[in-house]
């Protein structure tokens, strides 16, 4: 999930430009999941493929990446407070087990953001969990890490 179109697009600061994410975004809150539930952690570089303006959404996709190698796609609409410098997503990371789904706040100055697992489907059905978004290694990219529970 990346965020650097985000921020250029709601006329924030050059700084404000920075890698923001995900589609995903980043989620962390306390997991709702029962306590015999098992918990898992994906960890991938979401690098953006394409990024649109509709109506007063940022709307980007993104190649997920795991040691080079493709594990999924993400998507993720955001709206940007252009006064508090904070972009408010939802996101589906799709991988081959289903669909993931989140909400997250991320600070488009920093590229760091936060947000909760509200759902999924297929193997994710009834997932809950965190993630958590920080700057990936290229301009266009963000690090994303989920931890969820089913």
């Amino acid at each position: 999930m990346t965020f650097p179109t985000v921020a250029a697009r709601a006329g924030l600061a050059a700084g404000a430009a920075a890698t923001v994410v995900a589609a995903g975004i980043s989620v962390a809150a306390a997991s709702t999941g029962s306590a015999s539930a098992t918990s898992h952690t994906m960890r991938f570089v979401g690098a953006q493929i394409q990024d649109v303006m509709a109506h007063d959404k940022d709307v980007a996709t993104d190649k997920d990446t795991t040691k080079g190698e493709t594990v999924g796609y993400d998507v993720t609409s955001c709206a940007v407070d252009i006064q508090t410098h904070v972009a408010t997503c939802t996101v589906a990371v799709a991988r081959a087990k289903g669909i993931l789904y989140g909400r997250a706040k991320v600070n488009v100055d920093t590229g760091k953001g936060t947000g909760t697992v509200t759902g999924g489907l297929g193997g994710y059905k009834g997932a809950t969990g965190s993630v958590t978004i920080s700057p990936g290694p290229n301009q266009n990219s963000t690090k994303i890490t989920i931890t969820y529970q089913v």
